[in-house]
């Protein structure tokens, strides 16, 4: 396992990742265990549906799924823990290739009239601990609980809602996530990566190949990722520390990216935009923007020509850009300048702009 992962997975577990689910002492705990072992192929599908619990998933390398579920029930009274604690029940099915692991509940698991406890504060608790193949492929969802996952091989399908995900790598070309109100989700390494929905939430990945994200109310880091693809935001905050190529479309949300080495495409509005330096060969920076204000910082040793057209916006280029076509009237202006002219000029920059100030700057 990482290292890195490792210590931040202990920290957590140190001071407790905790879904939705209230913690008290009650006076009774009802508690049950269960255990399934099935031999499966090594790709094998496993899919579990849970709710107040946490699901933690491992990898080995056995063709077997191993199943470990802790129930626990707790309340005042220890007849209604007894009662609440038996209409929870964990169905699993299985074949060769696909297993499936379900908890139901056969009654309301809230007391009426419980006048120590308020109905919410549910003493439910029912943890899963999972061992699936090394390539084996997995879909799960939980609701109210966090879902940790080990090193997965094969292809990952995530539904989590009112929890957290802590993952370490996920190496499948395909891996699908959708997460609600998930604070402080982390995810250590992943080559493909597809967020269908993220919704108030907030997501951390130290490195992936390519992300495809759609997030609302969602702030997202990525520390290093070679594309972002055709992904969407509104009210959030996006941060790349390296990225190779972006193309994003925000509103009412703000991106900083601390090293581009490629390309941006950008259409942006109620926002900000920030590049803190680009390679010395990138390629081209293409910026849409309206009521949002934009800072570019250029490689001093790139080799560039730039555009840009603004309307009720003013424009900052350095001194040493220079300035081949200037057209301005009381609304709008438009600025054709180039930098480094001896270069190749192979680096484009084009940044439209209503209602928002640029600046381009050249600087180490």
């Amino acid at each position: 396992m990482n290292y890195k992962f490792t210590i931040l997975l202990a920290f957590l577990l140190s001071i407790g990742i905790k879904g939705n689910t209230i913690d008290f002492k009650p006076d009774h705990v009802e508690k049950r265990t269960y255990n399934w072992t099935y031999n499966v192929l090594e790709n094998a599908l496993f899919e579990i549906d849970n709710k107040y619990g946490n699901v933690n998933i491992t990898t080995w390398d056995q063709n077997t799924i191993e199943i470990n579920v802790t129930v626990t029930y707790g309340h005042w009274d220890k007849e209604i823990a007894k009662e609440k604690i038996n209409c929870i029940k964990i169905k699993t099915s299985a074949t060769q290739s696909y297993v499936t692991a379900t908890t139901e509940f056969n009654c309301d698991l809230s007391v009426k009239g419980n006048h120590r406890k308020s109905n919410n504060d549910l003493g439910v608790k029912i943890n899963y601990e999972v061992k699936i193949p090394s390539y084996g492929n997995l879909i799960a969802r939980n609701k109210y609980g966090n879902i940790i996952l080990g090193t997965i091989g094969g292809n990952t399908n995530i539904h989590l809602k009112y929890g957290t995900l802590i993952a370490n790598t996920l190496k499948s070309n395909s891996n699908i996530l959708d997460l609600s109100y998930s604070k402080g989700t982390h995810i250590q390494l992943v080559n493909n990566l597809n967020i269908e929905d993220a919704d108030y939430s907030d997501i951390t990945i130290n490195g992936a190949k390519t992300i495809h994200f759609n997030s609302d109310y969602t702030d997202i880091k990525i520390d290093k990722v070679e594309q972002i693809l055709s992904s969407s935001m509104d009210y959030g905050n996006l941060e790349v520390n390296e990225v190779n190529c972006l193309t994003f479309s925000a509103d009412y949300s703000n991106l900083k990216i601390n090293l581009l080495h490629e390309c941006l495409n950008l259409d942006m509005s109620y926002g900000s935009y920030k590049i803190n330096q680009t390679s010395d060969q990138f390629h081209r920076i293409h910026v849409i923007a309206a009521y949002s204000s934009g800072k570019v910082k250029v490689n001093p040793n790139a080799s560039f020509k730039t555009h840009t057209l603004t309307k009720y916006s003013d424009t900052y280029l350095s001194p040493n850009i220079k300035i081949k076509q200037h057209d301005k009237s009381h609304t709008s202006e438009e600025i054709n300048a180039e930098y480094n002219a001896s270069g190749c000029m192979c680096s484009t920059v084009h940044i439209e702009s209503k209602y928002g100030n640029i600046k381009i700057e050249t600087t180490k």
